[in-house]
């Protein structure tokens, strides 16, 4: 499994918290993966959505990091792909309050 880092910022921390074991690659500064996967951007107004500041003010708590740093507004997703390339599961995020379930994921991957 590899991971898709949006930028180089926070990079060094994310590994430090070895947030992930495996792989890990950047984006490139033109975004063209996260613009093949439609992968959307969050409008400025949801900075200001009362879930989504507490989201992330508990996140600071729990696992640290820098949020002042790099873009964003990028909305993410998981993407769980076979060996063939077909594209078994898949998450884009709406908004930054909600995650990919782990139970889903865990329900693909023990399929392979």
């Amino acid at each position: 499994m590899v991971a898709l880092g949006l930028e180089m910022a926070g990079l060094e921390s994310f590994q430090e918290g070895k947030f992930w074991p495996g792989g890990l690659y950047i984006e490139n500064d033109k975004q063209e993966v996260h613009q093949l996967l439609n992968l959307k951007r969050a409008s400025v107004w949801k900075l200001f959505d009362v879930g989504m500041m507490y989201k992330g003010h508990q996140l600071q708590k729990e696992v640290g990091g820098n949020a002042t740093e790099g873009d964003g507004f990028v909305l993410g997703g998981v993407f769980i792909m076979d060996k063939d390339g077909r594209c078994m599961y898949e998450f884009r995020q709406k908004n930054f309050k909600k995650d990919a379930p782990i139970d889903e994921i865990l329900q693909v991957l023990d399929k392979f």
